[in-house]
């Protein structure tokens, strides 16, 4: 939320608050299915397995419904090697994140989770050469308060 902010509180603000905490709620929401999902499961990889078939399927609804098929093609094209790769990737940390949710309370997890962003700061850095700026290190400070604080309370 701290990153779209600006000095002077505009429309623009307002919106950034609002569509942060819509996507809080529903990083909540997902962390809770998740953690159910996987204990009624009792299995990390068939749960994760369903899940990213399940989403999929919708994924190839949703093209059909707006017409957009080549996007299939375009990435069969252009980015077949890294949809495999990020998909892997991607699929193999999903596991360890749920499987988390079997040793950890939902909210330490989800906390865990969303340090990603930290470590996107540190990439766009390194590897896009974007500037860390006070909002940034605000930002990856009230992240690493937050999980401190959850572990210690």
């Amino acid at each position: 939320m701290l990153l779209g902010f600006n000095i002077n509180l505009n429309i623009n603000d307002i919106n950034t608050l609002k569509y942060s905490l819509i996507t809080g709620l529903f990083i909540g929401l997902y962390s809770l299915i998740d953690s159910y999902g996987t204990k009624i499961s009792l299995s990390s990889i068939s749960f994760i397995s369903f899940s990213f078939i399940l989403s999929a399927l919708i994924f190839i609804i949703l093209i059909k419904i707006k017409d957009n098929q080549n996007i299939i093609i375009k990435v069969a094209n252009e980015a077949k090697i890294l949809f495999f790769i990020g998909g892997t990737l991607s699929f193999l940390i999903y596991i360890i994140i749920v499987w988390g949710f079997t040793k950890a309370p939902v909210p330490l997890v989800s906390a865990l989770r969303e340090t990603s962003i930290f470590f996107s700061i540190f990439i766009g850095y390194i590897y896009f050469k974007e500037k860390i700026t006070i909002k940034k290190v605000l930002s990856i400070t009230f992240i690493i308060i937050g999980v401190i604080g959850i572990k210690v309370f």
